[in-house]
């Protein structure tokens, strides 16, 4: 079943730290015919990192915005059901599933980060400051500088690659999927791309019907 293949741990390195937002996310998603039977009310969120500090981290998140946004149906944590520190076999997996009514398993990749390099020219206008030195009773001397011209700054901008699946743990069959694509301006860091990616995804899990908000 392609759900199990997908529970290996991607090596990327994130970090998580503060930053001011300025991130846009681009989402692209598509859902099977067969979504609109399945009757999802609890979901196993996997984030796909190596790291379980960053596995713990963006699986919170998304966690987090299906409680603040109360929808119809519960997010968990699989860090919690499927330990870190274990290898599961298929069957273990299905069996771990069933026993904690697994409906639907969220996966998140992060497939490509960084920063790409951006240069600025700004033509600053000529000021020139001068000062006059007594040098003696009939010396004067002058001294100045002048400043302005072209300034050239370097900054950089994040960006963030992530997909995220949602499958059906009894047939192994997607259900949904969607590929996220952050940008940042030159304020924001790649925690800033990640929160936007993660935000906008349960966004878009609301907007195509897979989820709904209790009213």
């Amino acid at each position: 079943m392609r759900i199990f293949k997908s529970f290996y741990l991607l090596p990327i390195f994130l970090i998580i730290a503060c930053g001011s937002m300025g991130v846009r996310t681009d989402a692209y998603s598509f859902k099977d015919p067969g979504c609109g039977t399945k009757n999802i009310k609890k979901i196993l969120v996997y984030a796909n990192v190596k790291d379980m500090q960053y596995r713990d981290v963006i699986e919170s998140k998304i966690v987090n915005y299906f409680v603040k946004w109360n929808y119809n149906c519960v997010a968990v944590r699989s860090i919690d059901i499927v330990m870190p520190t274990r290898t599961y076999s298929t069957q273990e997996l299905q069996k771990l599933f069933k026993e904690n009514s697994i409906d639907a398993i969220l996966t998140f990749t992060v497939t490509n980060l960084g920063y790409t390099q951006h240069q600025m020219t700004i033509d600053q206008p000529y000021q020139t400051y001068g000062n006059v030195y007594k040098g003696g009773s009939n010396y004067y001397y002058y001294n100045s500088q002048t400043y302005g011209g072209p300034q050239t700054y370097n900054f950089s901008k994040p960006y963030l690659d992530a997909t995220a699946d949602l499958f059906d743990p009894d047939t192994g069959n997607k259900l949904w999927t969607v590929a996220l694509n952050s940008y940042g301006n030159a304020f924001a860091n790649i925690d800033d791309a990640l929160n936007d990616a993660v935000k906008t995804l349960v966004l878009k899990l609301e907007k195509d019907g897979v989820v709904k908000a209790h009213k």
